[in-house]
């Protein structure tokens, strides 16, 4: 009886387009009352789940993220990953990849990397020609490398989760993150010569010792 209930309230929340977290949570109460559970034993395991020293790291990574997109933070840091790539054929593209790499390591947080990434690149690639579906499509998956490379969100969450060391996961992610940027550096190459994207102009040693000081602090 537990579960018809649990699983209606859900499926209706849902038509009336509750947001899906809320349909959980709401459903999940209306089942736990149902079943006469002492909701104050419920919320203190409740309490309990979240009461972990290394889930208090997830809140300020999200800080990070959301000051990362409003500061300027990823604009400096396309500026200075164009000096390296610019001059290749899909530059911009490539830059993307970078970007995600770079910013994985700062926020943690794969939503606010592909909303800060996508933000500002995919108008810039429009304007150079790329296709619109290729760059909404780059910018989330290269946002979402910020899902594997440390300081990982979802690994502290699992981490927590399983009982396990997190710095062991966040050593063990550093390869596979930098192995799936590089696969999207040598994809971007590719398509761009199947496309015939565009090279970005040159920069001078002068214009690339600037843009690295101004991004050099973001480390």
């Amino acid at each position: 009886m537990i579960g018809v209930i649990l699983f209606s309230l859900f499926f209706v929340f849902l038509f009336l387009g509750l947001p899906v977290g809320f349909a959980i949570g709401v459903s999940s109460l209306a089942a736990v009352v149902h079943a006469d559970y002492p909701l104050t034993v419920m919320s203190q395991r409740m309490f309990t789940a979240v009461d972990s020293f290394s889930l208090m790291a997830i809140p300020l990574f999200m800080l990070a993220g959301a000051l990362m997109s409003h500061g300027g933070i990823t604009k400096r840091i396309i500026d200075f990953a164009l000096c390296f790539v610019g001059p290749i054929r899909g530059g911009l593209a490539m830059v993307v990849a970078i970007t995600g790499i770079i910013m994985g390591g700062i926020s943690g947080s794969g939503v606010a990397d592909a909303a800060a990434i996508g933000a500002i690149m995919v108008p810039e690639m429009t304007k150079r020609k790329y296709e619109k579906s290729f760059s909404g499509a780059l910018c989330a998956c290269c946002g979402s490398i910020g899902l594997i490379i440390p300081p990982s969100i979802a690994i502290i969450i699992y981490a927590c989760t399983a009982n396990v060391s997190i710095g062991d996961l966040f050593m063990a992610a550093y390869a596979p993150g930098i192995c799936i940027g590089l696969g999207f550096l040598i994809f971007c190459y590719v398509i761009a010569r199947i496309k015939g994207y565009p090279k970005e102009e040159a920069v001078s040693r002068g214009e690339t010792w600037r843009r690295f000081k101004n991004a050099i602090w973001l480390f």
